[in-house]
């Protein structure tokens, strides 16, 4: 019960059949009132404005923050060939200092998991029912591959990172009996063995964060990973290689001081180092990883066609329908819709983020409990 195909994919959930699980959110009042670009304009300095913003290219059609070397979006999959790059807040760090606003919207999070050293929280573009993401909060960490500097630190922290998902997990959705009896085909899922984790470079938020992905995706997420838009070659990087990655530098003798180069180097001329310095091979790794997605969407997923209202299909002959799809009802009917929109009503209504929704349908949320100041944050660079 995968839910979807290459050109297809279950749509619009009946009621009642699939459980949410609610948020665990302790602080519900911001640590700092206004803005980002308000904070920093207080703050200023070279210093706050890494830590503040990130470079982006932002989607035009559905305004989505995507990473600089996406050719396509990879929430509705319009181009991104001739969209510029632009500076945008960095929310993730904004989340850590426990900054009220954006400048566009509230920095409400959905919080999964936190302590004084870490935050797990659902993604709000979410690939499947229970996707997190999990950040470190001490420390202001661009992305992977500035844990190559301090391999051993970077192991802890990394390892530290998987725990925090695995226990909200585990505790909050496993250990659910009507979440797992909706969601999961079959109920033998360990979060150890069965979750899809790893890191994406370069990243649409400039801080570490690991991306913990539950199976199984949500159908049209799965549709897309079908069409290749998920866990894209030299832009993921699963947990495996970087673990392995760090395992073997914390090994070297030499000096470390060689590694700091890699961040300024192509992905793929540092990929081809690591491999060689690592005895590893990435592209066996992505491949591995990639495979094991289907393997367990087809082992996990409970998307059976008794549980939707229709089936979305890409439409025969692109033309004047391009960005579009027909949904066929299973009662009758049939009809087109903009892509973004239809993915946007799927991904709203079998998501756990927000949850539970407020008396207008709006997801909740609250602000990181042990917020940091700027000054404490320990700056990788």
């Amino acid at each position: 019960m995968a839910g979807a195909g290459e050109n297809w994919f279950f749509g619009r959930p009946r009621l009642g059949f699939f459980k949410d699980s609610a948020a665990h959110v302790l602080n519900h009042a911001p640590f700092v009132r206004g803005n980002v670009q308000d904070f920093f304009a207080r703050e200023g300095g070279p210093r706050a404005h890494r830590v503040l913003f990130s470079n982006i290219k932002q989607c035009r059609r559905c305004k989505k923050a995507c990473a600089l070397t996406l050719s396509s979006c990879n929430r509705c999959n319009a181009s991104l060939d001739d969209v510029q790059v632009t500076e945008t807040p960095n929310l993730f760090t904004a989340f850590v200092l426990g900054i009220e606003d954006s400048g566009h919207f509230p920095l409400r999070i959905s919080i999964r998991y936190e302590t004084e050293s870490c935050l797990v929280f659902d993604d709000p573009l979410a690939l499947s029912p229970a996707h997190f993401c999990a950040i470190p909060t001490m420390d202001f960490i661009p992305d992977w591959r500035y844990l190559l500097q301090a391999p051993k630190e970077g192991l802890e922290i990394v390892q530290a990172l998987v725990n925090a998902s695995h226990k909200a997990f585990r505790e909050q959705f496993l250990a659910d009996p009507e979440w797992t009896s909706s969601i999961l085909r079959d109920s033998d899922l360990l979060e150890a063995k069965h979750t899809l984790i790893g890191f994406n470079f370069p990243p649409s938020q400039n801080q570490l964060h690991l991306q913990y992905i539950a199976p199984p995706l949500i159908p049209h997420q799965y549709f897309m990973y079908l069409l290749g838009q998920h866990f894209t070659y030299n832009r993921f990087f699963p947990l495996s290689y970087v673990q392995k990655c760090l395992t073997e530098l914390t090994k070297k003798t030499d000096s470390l001081k060689k590694y700091h180069s890699l961040v300024h180097i192509p992905i793929d001329e540092m990929l081809d180092i690591l491999d060689n310095e690592c005895n590893l091979s990435y592209k066996g790794e992505h491949a591995k990883f990639f495979s094991r997605v289907e393997e367990m969407q087809k082992r996990f997923g409970n998307w059976g066609e008794d549980k939707f209202q229709g089936v979305y299909q890409l439409p025969e002959n692109d033309g004047d329908k391009k960005g579009k799809l027909l949904f066929k009802s299973f009662s009758g009917g049939s009809f087109y819709i903009d892509e973004n929109l239809a993915f946007a009503e799927e991904k709203e209504k079998l998501q756990n983020y927000g949850r539970p929704y407020d008396e207008e349908g709006r997801p909740s949320g609250g602000f990181y409990a042990f917020p940091k100041r700027l000054e404490d944050l320990n700056v990788w660079s």
